[in-house]
This record gives structure tokens, sequence and C-alpha cells, in this order.
């Protein structure tokens, strides 16, 4: 038994308020599971285990630059799940950590807003441990080998794990991880380290990792007219489904874009894929017409050759297809990935010549770039334009534009994201009304890569809750050559569907498979359910729910 004589209060209180600290990161991160003294119970009696074993041993044997690192790096790992499930409403994996620790080490530096008061238990135990770590000398005794005490309670809590968490989990036994319904359950279940190593088990080579992509009916289309259709992309970073409707003092903070929706091919709503990739599922998906990976940056695979890429039949049919990003080239491995896709040319900020402002290049500075080069380029061309100014913590904006009707805002993180949103509603306009002068026989495509994760009273995000799962929603706007104009009212749209639109829509013969549909054929009422995470989900259903929850 544990000789708790010897013990000062400072430890055990250490003990018992990490204890709660793992908790608490548990309830939070099971997805809003709310208080059931069932799991909240069966958490705590695990988690005491797992404090007891990791740090009572350290401390016996008086490993204290051990128990510090140890402690430090609980921190960090609560610290690092917590900010990724608020930010992407899903879980952090080790694969990602290491494949996108560049990306992620930049991206949490523009993302500390994030860090609001609900962080605050995380702190609960520091006092504490601080003054046990000022009384270090005292000892700590163990009556019997920790080796034994460690497994002794590891049984007893596992045959209280089976018995009274059977109710929450429905079975009497522990299910096996691969049955699992989803990662959700896994978490709840059996914890976000768990969840972690069992990804990582599930997708240890790129050979396992390809042999999960799902890639559609395959669809054939030839002997299309000898006139191409340029294609303009702007996909628009953390442009959320309600900006184009949302007012602030009675003025529309995206004006433009808001008469545009009138004017256009508008879909209020287009499912975004923002998962193991964070951002580059946009492109991964839009360009593949494919679901992009839960655990894993897809964009960062080694070996893959993107066979499903739509840019590959346009440039069949002698496209020139470029991409322009104000960021670096090898974020997210871009640099790489495009050519493998089918890009001929990737103009970076530094390709550019741009100078940084804030994060990235501004916005206005990309598309002046990106219309003079297009006005040099022989048709028929893609652009894949992908801004940067409204990316979180949306303060990029502030170094070179401010519109002062949201001055009075209190709210730091809604007043920045509507000043960038203003700004980048602006430097559209400019840009598509050039466009649509000088090149008449162009499509331009118009959609948010993702919402920005911001739930408040004065502005919240397009997503829902559903099935366990997390969706995000964007805006779709397409501007016809002939001007067409139609809106949605029952459906969601999906990325799915880019690659079959853009391609009939640049009169292209072309092969690929797919679970899109064409979204300027307004007569498909048989649209194939949208896949997200090993189910497939009815559009018209989305659609309602979304409706009905927002």
């Amino acid at each position: 038994m544990f000789n708790f004589r010897k013990l000062n209060w400072s430890l055990i209180l250490f003990l018992l308020f990490n204890t709660l600290k793992l908790v608490c990161f548990n309830v939070i991160i099971s997805d809003n599971i709310g208080f059931m003294p069932i799991f909240i119970g069966m958490k705590f009696i695990l988690n005491s285990v797992l404090v007891f074993c990791l740090f009572v041993p350290l401390l016996k044997n008086k490993l204290i630059k051990t128990c510090l690192f140890v402690y430090s790096l609980q921190f960090v790992y609560l610290t690092a799940h917590l900010c990724y499930f608020k930010y992407f409403h899903n879980y952090l994996h080790i694969m990602q950590t290491f494949t996108l620790f560049a990306e992620g080490t930049k991206a949490l530096a523009n993302l500390y807003f994030f860090l609001d008061g609900s962080f605050l238990f995380l702190f609960i135990d520091l006092p504490f441990f601080i003054h046990f770590m000022r009384n270090k000398s005292k000892d700590v005794h163990c009556r019997f080998p920790t080796i034994i005490s460690m497994f002794v309670i590891a049984g007893l809590s596992a045959f209280c794990y089976i018995n009274l968490f059977a109710p929450y989990i429905n079975d009497r036994s522990l299910s096996p991880l691969l049955v699992a319904p989803n990662e959700t359950d896994i978490v709840r279940k059996y914890g976000t380290l768990t969840n972690d190593v069992f990804s990582f088990c599930a997708n240890k080579s790129e050979v396992d990792i390809l042999k999960s992509f799902s890639y559609g009916k395959p669809v054939s289309v030839s002997d299309t007219p000898n006139t191409k259709n340029n294609i303009v992309i702007l996909q628009l970073e953390s442009i959320d489904a309600n900006v184009v409707n949302k007012t602030y003092n009675g003025k529309y903070i995206a004006p433009y874009l808001h008469e545009l929706s009138k004017k256009c091919v508008y879909y209020p709503y287009m499912m975004s894929y923002h998962m193991g990739g964070g951002t580059s599922d946009s492109e991964f998906s839009i360009l593949n017409s494919i679901e992009p990976l839960q655990h894993y940056p897809a964009m960062k695979l080694k070996s893959y050759d993107y066979p499903n890429s739509f840019l590959k039949s346009l440039n069949a049919n002698d496209y020139t297809c470029l991409a322009f990003h104000g960021n670096v080239a090898k974020y997210f491995n871009r640099l790489n990935a495009f050519p493998k896709m089918g890009f001929s040319k990737f103009y970076d900020i530094f390709k550019m010549r741009l100078s940084n402002k804030g994060w990235g290049a501004s916005d206005g500075d990309v598309l002046d770039f990106t219309f003079n080069k297009l006005t040099k380029t022989k048709s028929p061309f893609l652009a894949y334009i992908i801004t940067m100014t409204s990316h979180a913590s949306f303060t990029n904006a502030s170094h070179y534009y401010n519109n002062n009707l949201y001055d009075d805002i209190e709210d730091e993180v809604v007043k920045n994201y509507f000043n960038s949103v203003s700004y980048v509603d602006m430097v559209l306009k400019d840009f598509i009304t050039s466009v649509r002068e000088t090149m008449p026989n162009t499509y331009v495509f118009v959609w948010g890569d993702h919402t920005p994760a911001i739930n408040k009273p004065l502005y919240s995000q397009a997503s829902l809750s559903y099935d366990k799962k997390y969706f995000e929603f964007v805006p779709l706007l397409i501007i016809t050559p002939d001007n067409k104009t139609y809106t949605e009212r029952s459906k969601v749209a999906s990325f799915l569907d880019i690659a079959l639109t853009v391609l009939n829509a640049s009169n292209s013969d072309f092969s690929i498979s797919t679970n899109g549909i064409d979204l300027l054929d307004f007569s498909n009422t048989d649209a194939p359910a949208i896949p997200f995470k090993n189910r497939s989900y009815s559009r018209e259903t989305l659609f309602s729910e979304l409706i009905a929850n927002n």
C-alpha cells in the first residue's frame, strides 16, 4: 500500500488536481459530452491511476528534473490537443504532429487567441506542483515495489472500467478499436493517446494510407466543342458561408459578395473538408475529387502521383494551369504536390516578389500580380488563387486596411474578422470586374476554404454537429460567361463537386472518378450522398439540419 504518512499535503493536492485537470480535458475533448456521472467517475479513476504511475515512481526515486520534464510534456500535450480540437473540431494525431511540425508551429503563433479563459483549468495543479518541487527533499515511500503497485491498480481499474463504464458504452466488454464507429467513440472510451497510437498503427506506411482513398464512380466525356473556356478559381481563406449575408449596423460586411450572390449561380452552403491536412485539404479534395485523410495530411504523401487530379485532363486539352498563393510554396508541401497534380507554374510570395505584410502577402497584391500574369497568358488557362489576408488571427488586414464601421466592436477577434472580410470583399470586386471586362469567355469560381472557428454572439460560423461529427460550410459562387443566375435552396454542395463542374464548364474531354455532381446542371435531382469520415450523408438532410440549427 502507498504510505500516505510520508506524503506532504502539497503532493496529495497536486496528484488530486492533476487528475481533475485530466478529467476536464477528457470531458472537453469528448465533443461536449456534458455532465455524465458514470463517464466522469470512470475518467477520474483511470486518470488517478495514470497520474500515480506517472509521477510517484519519479518522485520516489528523486528524479526531480525528469518529473519536471514529464509535467511540462503533459501540459504541452493537453494544450496542443485542445487548441487543435477547438479550431478543427477534430483530433490531433502523432503522424500529423511530425509531418506538419513546421506548419503547425507557424500557425500556432497566429492562433494565440484560442488560449482564452476556457484553458485556465490547465493551471489548477500548478501551485501545488511548485510548492512540492520547492520542498523536494522530502521522501516519498512505497511499501511494495512500484511495478507491483502499478499492475495491481491498473488491473483493478480495468475491471472497474469494463463493468462501471458499460452502461455508457452499452457493452459489457471492451470493444475492439477496429470496430469503433468513429474517432469520437475511441476518444471517449480510450482517450486521445490510444487514438493517437491506433491511428499511427493503422496508417504506418504510405501503402496502407493510399488504400484508404475512395475515388467514386468513373465519368468520361468526349467530342466536346473546340472552343475552350478559361477558368479562374478564388479560394478565400476562412470565408464562412454566413459571411455573404451577414450585416453589422445595417450594412453587409461583404457587400460585393452579397450583391454578386443575386447575379450568379449561388450555393449558400458547400461542405468543406478540413481534416488531417488542415487548410491543404481544400485543394486536395477539390483538385482530386476525393475525400482527404482523417489522420494524415494527404498533400504530404511522397509517393502519391494524384492520378485523379482534374488538372491532368485540362493539360491534355492544352490548358495552362497556374497557381497563386501569398504564402511560401513549401507550406503544406504545395511546392512538390502542385506540379504532380498538373500545375505548370506555382507563384508563391517569393516568386511573385511580393513583400510580407503580417503573415504572407496582401490579397490585393496577389490579385494584381495574378491579373497582370493572366493578361499575358495564352487561352485556355486555369488560374487557382489562394488568398491569405483573412487568415486567423485575422490581424493581417490591419497592417494596410481599416474599416471604421467596426471600431466600436469590443470583441477583438470578431472585429478583426469583419475588417478582414471587408478588405477581401473590396479587392475581390476590383479583380473579378477586371477579369470579366478583359476575358469574357471565363468562368469565375469563388469559395471559402473552411470556417474561421468563431462561435460568438456577434458572429457564429456555419457549422453543424450531427451524427457525432462536425461539419463546416462555406459559400460557393459561380460566375458564368452567359450570366446564369440560380440559388440552391434545398441541398448542400461539396468540394467533391468542383472537379466535374469545372471540367464540364471548360468544354474539355475528360475522364475522372468522382462522388460529385455538376453544379451547373440544375436538373440534377439525384445527387449522390456526400462521403465524410466513413459514412455518407444526404445533401438534403445536411441542408435541413443546418437551417434548423443555425
